[in-house]
Parts: structure tokens; C-alpha cells; sequence
């Protein structure tokens, strides 16, 4: 594969970061540093590993790895959404409340689990990478290098775009980040059972 098919790649894999990041700075609405930067980080460095571990699982699990990853996603990220649904319209608000509850979505567990849901993808083209002739080590760790900093930039204007528009408009967005996270896991589900 040439750099430039390399990088269009980096970018398709980086879009389900993006939402993600869209819809965590839906619910945030505003800027809180470190856990941004760390959720941006977490995300590019799963899908750059997840696509190395992919690659080092080789074509003798890419049966069963596919058997139930896209399940493993859905059920990461509607778990994640519905809870941010719920959380929009269901509980009375103090502001002590809100501030707490828009820093739980950043928590080191939370990215975790945004992080691999978000990364599962990779992990299945670094095995579908296994399966071409000519590719080595050394290049599948180039490839996976591109596709975190893809990942990460795409996280930060995700996230960016995410806590503006948040700002223009009250009206429940945090439901609104809710549905992106179940649209994202809807999608990979049928991706992968189709």
C-alpha cells in the first residue's frame, strides 16, 4: 500500500473517533484539559495497538476475532449511550450534579471502554493487513503510527466541535451525543453481520 492509501486509511478508521469525540464534548460543554488530551491519546494509541494486535493475531483467529467483535463494540456503545440518554432526560439536575456527571464521561474507565469500541475496526484490518503478501513488521508499525495520529487529531476536533456546538444550544445535547454513540454501534453491527 502506498503512504497516501495508508493515510486515507488512518482517516476512515479515525471517523468513529471523531463522533465519539463529537459526542463527549456534547456532554462536557466545556473544556476540561487533561482528560481531553488523555481520551485523545488513548484513542490514537488503541487504534494504532489494536491494529498491531490484529496484525500478530494473523490469519489463523481472524475467524474467530470476527465472530463477535462487532458485538463487543455495539454493546460497549449503546451501553454508553443509553446511559447518556437517560442521564439527559431522565434525572433532576443540581449543578453540583451536572459538573460531576460531565466529568464522569472523561474518566480513565470510561475512555477505556470508548477506546476499544472505537478501535475494534482497526483491529480487524490489521488482520486483514496479515493476510497480504509483502507486508512486514516494520510496516505494519508505520501503518499503525499513521493511523494513531489520525485518530488522535481527529479526537481533538471532535471534541472541539463537540463542546462549541454544545454552547449554541442547551436542548439536551448530551441525548444528542446518546444517539451518535448508538448510531456508531448500530453501524458496526450491521457492518459486520452483513
Amino acid at each position: 500500500m502506498s503512504t497516501w492509501e495508508i493515510w486515507l486509511l488512518g482517516i476512515a478508521l479515525a471517523m468513529d473517533c471523531f463522533a465519539v469525540s463529537l459526542a463527549t464534548g456534547f456532554s462536557v460543554q466545556r473544556v476540561i484539559p487533561w482528560p481531553m488530551i488523555r481520551q485523545s491519546l488513548m484513542f490514537g494509541l488503541f487504534q494504532g495497538g489494536m491494529f498491531i494486535l490484529g496484525y500478530g493475531c494473523m490469519v489463523q483467529f481472524q475467524g474467530y476475532v470476527e465472530a463477535f467483535d462487532h458485538w463487543i463494540a455495539f454493546g460497549l456503545l449503546a451501553y454508553l449511550g443509553l446511559k447518556m440518554i437517560y442521564e439527559s432526560f431522565c434525572q433532576k439536575k443540581s449543578p453540583k450534579k451536572t459538573r460531576n456527571k460531565k466529568k464522569e464521561i472523561l474518566t480513565m474507565t470510561t475512555t477505556i471502554i470508548m477506546a476499544i469500541a472505537t478501535s475494534i475496526d482497526a483491529m480487524a484490518v490489521g488482520i486483514s493487513m496479515a493476510c497480504l503478501t509483502g507486508i512486514t513488521l516494520m510496516m505494519t508499525c508505520h501503518y499503525a503510527l499513521i493511523i494513531a495520529i489520525c485518530s488522535l487529531v481527529f479526537s481533538m476536533i471532535g471534541l472541539s466541535i463537540g463542546i462549541y456546538s454544545s454552547k449554541k444550544s442547551n436542548w439536551h445535547i448530551e441525548a444528542i451525543g446518546g444517539v451518535i454513540l448508538l448510531i456508531i454501534g448500530i453501524k458496526i453491527l450491521i457492518e459486520h453481520t452483513t
